[in-house]
């Protein structure tokens, strides 16, 4: 199963990796690059979080990116603004897989999609 090779890190802490994410978000939803890596840089433990998934065979190749905010505490939901993975790694449940447990061990209970999911 490919989700036992792959892994979420932070964006904030693997900083090396934020053009890739950059780059595979442009790729979908064309923006300029200095207003994505002021996102990047927003990204923190709390919320907003920013997160790349790789490959553990390849950790430093982006095969997708998700950035996830909250309006916690005032309400346990999390809004995903922007998930992505790139086309050859589409249509394995990927994205699906990894965002649950990240949200669920946030204590939330609600996962709100705010954009398409590709």
């Amino acid at each position: 199963m490919i989700q036992e090779t792959l892994k979420l890190v932070k964006i904030h802490e693997n900083t090396h990796l934020i053009d890739q994410c950059i780059q595979i978000l442009n790729e979908e939803w064309p923006r300029e690059s200095q207003k994505r890596m002021a996102t990047m840089k927003r990204s923190s433990d709390n919320f907003p979080i920013c997160l790349a998934l790789i490959n553990s065979d390849d950790p430093e190749k982006v095969i997708g990116f998700v950035k996830l905010t909250s309006e916690k505490p005032f309400n346990p939901v999390i809004f995903v603004e922007s998930l992505v993975v790139v086309k050859e790694y589409r249509g394995k449940g990927i994205g699906y897989y990894y965002l649950t447990p990240k949200c669920n061990n946030n204590g939330n209970n609600k996962i709100l999609m705010c954009k398409n999911i590709l």
